[in-house]
């Protein structure tokens, strides 16, 4: 067996290391392989998609008449030598081009320029299928020696090597862009499902809220059930849209200084109504004035899936303890509960999605697993930290978040210190608010009709389209202060129709109450001149908030959420 070196292979292996471009490896295995061999042109030809046909790819000896006529042949019995190669799958080798069958068409060719013998050697995939050939022209006729075809076979070799990794580099762009895609088709088939699960929430909400104005305390038992179940379908939703755009790296954080007792508070109000059914007992301990840069709605998320999470994995009857204070430069939040513990398998990927501790066949403790991975999301978005411990099941858990840029420091406040706030969330009741006539678009008559109702027993005088074409007839009559408008409108979407109620009532204040709640959402909603975007199911507190405050004033000026 003859051993042989080609000499160009380290230069070669290092350009497809660095991943040069494949024609350039091609033109150097070539120009090495005529340095190596005598009075030789070499030429490479890559099969085309479905390896009928092969294009030249290298020749940088070869002149540009006979380049131009062998730069595409057929691949097949008597295709010229690097065709029929390719079409046997075995080197291939022609004495006299100019008179063998093998190269007909071409004969006058080989003439023309000399051409006494053309071998030709496949070059093969991983599963032994054709990607091309290397082709070794010959001035006068004769068969490689041992020597010659040794080094040849490197350069095949290094060939094959050069369109794996191009093969391979094509294969990863084609799964990087059926990743995308796929991503993107998730993303706006979350956001569809966001906005067609809000759709029957929000009348359930909202009928809700009804029932508490008009029957007080009867049917108190029922109503909290459903309103315990239309209130976890909705953190499912928004579980699950919150993970899309972090994923997107959608979340934009509107930071300012903020009193993290403040944002303790009302998380626990969130989550009070879990605590409450559970007959959990809850301990604060916050130090005053200690205000971080943050986005506050978002660490009152961060917060309230903590406690959560807490809650969940806590039997009935147990505790929980939050605690705030300054460690250093850091402002530190611990969530800690006498729950079921973490076990040392889970423990390293309890902030990962869709893992939990495991449950019962029943998943009576429900969720998507969802909850942890947007807490760490959102405490990096912050330039923090967040880590779970446990001693084991049974050991209950402690989640720390860990803020940084402490703006302003207070003495902790004691073990048994509660914040101001109850976190019992209170019926709900009629607020005073100015006699408005008030229009509500929306083509779901159950979300249509409730708003109706509700609005009534607030004060307000309500009139309603199902569509914009009959919104339009209602304003010129009813001539409301403020719209309620739903964005996925049939005939004309929520969009057009705020174009048309401003150009017919300027002073009209328009709400965007809707399914789509994302961040683009809100910035169109805002460049459509909508004083405000809500998203469905409404919150009545967030709805009255926002009507006493565009009720106060003439026209719509910030958009709010």
């Amino acid at each position: 067996m003859i051993e042989h070196q080609f000499n160009a292979e380290g230069s070669i292996l290092e350009l497809i290391a660095r991943g040069a471009e494949l024609g350039r490896v091609l033109h150097v295995i070539c120009v090495g392989l005529e340095l190596e061999l005598f009075d030789v042109r070499c030429v490479v030809m890559v099969a085309t998609p479905g390896g009928h046909e092969l294009e030249l790819d290298a020749c940088p000896s070869m002149p540009s008449d006979h380049s131009t006529a062998i730069s595409r042949v057929k691949v097949g019995p008597l295709a010229a030598s690097c065709g029929t190669a390719a079409y046997r799958g075995e080197p291939v080798g022609v004495l006299d081009p100019t008179t063998n069958p093998t190269w007909e068409g071409f004969h006058d060719l080989a003439r023309q320029h000399d051409v006494g013998a053309v071998w030709s050697f496949p070059l093969f995939g991983p599963r032994r299928d054709v990607r091309g050939t290397v082709g070794v022209h010959f001035r006068v006729p004769r068969t490689p020696t041992p020597a010659e075809r040794a080094t040849i076979d490197r350069g095949v070799w290094l060939a094959e090597i050069a369109l794996e990794q191009r093969h391979a580099t094509e294969a990863l762009r084609e799964s990087e862009a059926r990743y995308r895609a796929a991503s993107q088709a998730k993303d706006e088939f979350l956001a569809m499902l966001g906005h067609e699960l809000r759709n029957p929430l929000a009348p359930l909400q909202t009928v809700l809220d009804v029932m508490k104005l008009r029957s007080g305390d009867q049917l108190l038992k029922e109503r909290t059930l459903i309103e315990r179940q239309v209130r976890q379908l909705s953190r499912l939703v928004d579980d699950l849209l919150d993970m899309s755009r972090v994923a997107q790296g959608m979340i934009e954080l509107r930071i300012e200084p903020t009193d993290l007792a403040e944002v303790v508070a009302r998380a626990i109000e969130t989550v009070a109504p879990l605590l409450e059914e559970r007959r959990q007992t809850i301990d604060v301990s916050v130090a005053p004035n200690l205000v971080v840069h943050g986005d506050g709605a978002r660490l009152r998320q961060v917060i309230g899936n903590l406690l959560t999470n807490a809650s969940k994995y806590t039997p009935a009857g147990g505790h929980i303890a939050i605690i705030g204070a300054v460690e250093g430069e850091a402002a530190v939040v611990r969530v800690r509960d006498n729950g079921i513990g973490l076990s040392a398998d889970t423990l390293p990927h309890i902030f990962e999605m869709f893992v939990q501790e495991r449950q019962a066949l029943d998943r009576s403790r429900g969720g998507l697993g969802l909850g942890l991975a947007i807490v760490k999301n959102l405490v990096e978005l912050h330039h923090g930290s967040v880590e779970a411990r446990s001693d084991g099941p049974g050991q209950g858990s402690v989640f720390t978040v860990r803020l940084p840029t402490v703006v302003a420091k207070g003495p902790s406040l004691g073990p048994d210190t509660q914040p101001d706030q109850d976190p019992r969330r209170q019926p709900v009741s009629p607020r005073p608010l100015a006699e408005r006539t008030i229009l509500i678009v929306d083509d779901n008559p159950d979300v249509r009709d409730t708003l109706v109702d509700l609005l009534e027993h607030l004060g307000f005088r309500p009139v309603s389209a199902h569509d914009g074409p009959s919104a339009l007839v209602v304003v010129a009559t009813a001539r409301p202060s403020i719209g309620l408008v739903d964005l996925g409108l049939p005939v004309m979407d929520g969009y057009e129709l705020a174009s048309k109620l401003h150009e017919l009532e300027p002073t009209m204040q328009l709400i965007a109450v809707t399914g789509y709640g994302q961040p683009g959402d809100f910035e169109r909603t805002r460049a459509s001149g909508f004083a405000a975007h809500l998203v469905k199911p409404l919150d009545i507190d967030a709805l009255l908030e926002t009507l006493q405050r565009l009720s106060s004033r003439p026209a719509a000026a910030t958009l709010t959420s």
